[in-house]
């Protein structure tokens, strides 16, 4: 076997219920659905809203690149020793938009030193030490996206797209939200990767800010990156991260405004498990003429491209041809 029609590629991890529901014809009809309802009460993008929870490690951030002399084999930096954790519930809109988070810190009491002048004065800050219930938590969060947003029972109706937790779909969830003409709108479940604006184009760049925040910290000699360091952070972290540009990309990708299932069908075509070999090849039989032989390498030429990767079907047909 010739090891030069092969390379070796990183594997990214997905959960493996992920991988097997994604199931084409349930995206299709949540489209159509989704796209039936918007045309019903005529949804404007500035209604259309997305909302869901990233987790942040306070003081950790992966190693980054750097360019060296040939001679240097290794460089160390300094590390934050904080592994507290801290959860933010972001909400966007798709006109480009976002509004102020909810921060859940880990904690017993709110410390003097986490606020500082850079932060709005918006953002809603809880303690996890508190022992909120997922479902008080989302009612918490609701009521902050009421307040942020202007909703109410004579204004416009709004579409708050989100993921299928349970502590979403309680009857006093939906029944506040409805009150206030919100129509909370899940997801399919294990597909938010491929559909929701936050998961699609916000939550990674998030995390990429959060990191070179946490990096310049530790080359400025600020080893103890804590609690107070993020609040004093966050601020820029998200402007960085919550550009209009980036939040309109992200609904357009994500295929929810504008609406369009192409998007998020691209995009299960990245995480569809691979066609099994025994499925499609079939079990070879050894031709008998020579005119058979003739045809079965036809058969393989043109078939064999098809399941490799570009670079490897390029070094296929190479080598087809001499």
């Amino acid at each position: 076997m010739r090891l030069d029609l092969f390379r070796v590629i990183k594997t990214k991890a997905i959960a493996r219920v992920r991988v097997t529901s994604h199931d084409i014809s349930t995206v299709e009809n949540w489209f159509s659905e989704y796209l039936a309802w918007c045309t019903q009460h005529n949804i404007q993008p500035q209604d259309i809203h997305n909302f869901d929870e990233t987790g942040f490690r306070v003081g950790v951030a992966p190693g980054e690149e750097v360019v060296v002399p040939a001679y240097i084999t290794e460089m160390y930096v300094p590390m934050a020793e904080n592994r507290k954790s801290v959860t933010v519930i972001e909400s966007i809109c798709a006109i480009g938009k976002e509004h102020p988070p909810v921060i859940t810190v880990q904690g017993r009491q709110h410390m003097e030193s986490w606020y500082n002048e850079k932060l709005s004065g918006d953002e809603l800050v809880l303690l996890s030490d508190s022992g909120y219930t997922n479902s008080e938590l989302a009612m918490i969060f609701l009521e902050h996206f009421i307040k942020h947003t202007g909703a109410g029972p004579d204004k416009s109706k709004k579409v708050l797209l989100m993921d299928s937790h349970i502590s979403h779909t309680t009857p006093e969830f939906v029944l506040r939200a409805t009150e206030m003409n919100i129509h909370p709108y899940p997801f399919p479940s294990h597909l938010t990767h491929v559909m929701q604006p936050l998961d699609v184009g916000v939550f990674q760049p998030y995390k990429h800010w959060h990191k070179k925040a946490v990096q310049h910290a530790m080359r400025s000699l600020d080893i103890d990156y804590n609690i107070a360091s993020f609040f004093r952070d966050i601020a820029e972290i998200r402007t960085n991260t919550f550009k209009k540009g980036t939040i309109i990309r992200a609904f357009r990708d994500s295929g929810m405004w504008p609406i369009n299932p192409k998007e998020a069908l691209k995009k299960m075509k990245v995480y569809a498990p691979p066609e099994r070999l025994e499925d499609t090849l079939g079990i070879p039989r050894t031709p008998t003429k020579f005119i058979h032989s003739e045809l079965k390498l036809r058969h393989w030429q043109a078939k064999i491209p098809d399941l490799l990767s570009s670079p490897s079907a390029q070094e296929w047909n190479s080598w087809a041809r001499g």
